[in-house]
């Protein structure tokens, strides 16, 4: 009966990690027909990116809704006739925040970016079809900066969670070694 337990339990745990792998991301083939099926789609450049609606406290965690100003350098497909100029709207998630969401890949925008991006009418206007997936970057502009700044405390956590990832196996390995010399020096003491 315990067994039985066991596994089944083991199950669950297994479905539950295949099914968060599998709604971590689109598959490309997805990514590819919702880029096909897009309304628009244009090379352009950034000529400003600004806060449109902050839903932090809605949403419980740090979000915006921003507005980007394109300048369309060609548009390749333009089913819906608009202008040389185009306000965009997309969500922004911080990069140092990113952890938090399951998903989507995060629209990073600067002023100067040149970006190749597939549109689609949304609640507030123009905005990416996928977010992240469809906008990709031709050229970084070269000052980029983060819209909302990642409070101290976040960072520091952040930077130790990522340095025990980075060299935990190597103190895993030192602790081993250091078991080690004191079994050996234990046993060489006796010896003598």
């Amino acid at each position: 009966m315990k067994l039985k337990r066991f596994l089944a339990i083991a199950m669950i745990l297994i479905l539950g990690v295949r099914l968060e792998t599998a709604f971590a991301a689109p598959e490309p083939s997805e990514v590819k027909k919702i880029k096909d099926k897009a309304p628009v789609h244009l090379k352009a450049t950034v000529l400003q990116d600004e806060l449109f609606k902050d839903l932090t406290k809605e949403k419980g965690s740090y979000y915006q809704i921003r507005k980007m100003k394109l300048k369309v350098n060609h548009f390749i497909i333009n089913l819906t006739n608009e202008a040389q100029d185009l306000d965009i709207y997309y969500s922004y998630i911080p990069a140092w925040q990113a952890d938090k969401w399951v998903g989507g890949k995060n629209v990073d925008i600067a002023v100067g970016d040149e970006v190749e991006i597939w549109l689609e009418k949304g609640e507030y206007g123009l905005e990416p079809a996928l977010g992240g997936y469809t906008v990709e970057h031709l050229k970084y502009a070269s000052k980029r900066k983060e819209p909302i700044p990642e409070p101290l405390n976040h960072m520091i956590s952040r930077k130790v969670h990522e340095t025990w990832v980075k060299h935990s196996s190597l103190m895993v390995i030192g602790v081993m070694l250091l078991i080690l010399s004191i079994i050996s020096f234990n046993a060489l003491h006796k010896k003598i």
